[in-house]
């Protein structure tokens, strides 16, 4: 398990290294972060054992992820998020590997900005609340890869 964030985290223009253990991430965002509480910017993340970045579903949204680099990684992914948190992650990011989305809800109108790599579902996505109607937008030219039995459920 990597180093855990907490609400109010700042890294700016950083470089981590050679984090993580095994497979497990080098930056873990818990679940009970409030959202827009965390801002990673300007910062490399690179030589890390697992998936770099991980933020928990449902995750806490970024209050700002851009400017990045996540390059020459030993994990599948250059991040894993939840369906509401890609909506957070700005256009600006250079990701040598796919961003996993491992499912979840999103209750809100959210804009999935387009990425430098593609978005691979790896959970059930459904776009609406119990009691709200929310729209996703998923602007070009993003591509979507899901994996089997997944889907976007609109």
């Amino acid at each position: 398990m990597g180093p855990f964030t907490s609400s109010g985290t700042l890294i700016d223009y950083a470089i981590i290294e050679y984090a993580g253990q095994g497979a497990g991430p080098a930056l873990t965002i818990d679940e009970s972060v409030l959202d827009n509480s965390v801002t990673i910017t300007n910062t490399t993340i690179r030589y890390c054992d697992g998936i770099p970045v991980v933020n928990g579903t449902p995750g806490s949204l970024f209050a700002d992820f851009s400017g990045n680099t996540v390059e020459n990684n030993q994990g599948k992914f250059s991040m894993t998020v939840g369906a509401r948190v890609v909506g957070s992650i700005k256009t600006s990011n250079a990701f040598e590997s796919a961003i996993s989305i491992p499912g979840g809800d999103i209750e809100s109108d959210t804009v999935w900005s387009a990425q430098s790599t593609h978005l691979v579902i790896n959970g059930i996505v459904l776009v609406a609340g119990p009691t709200t109607v929310a729209k996703l937008t998923i602007q070009s030219p993003n591509t979507l890869q899901f994996a089997k039995g997944t889907y976007l459920f609109i």
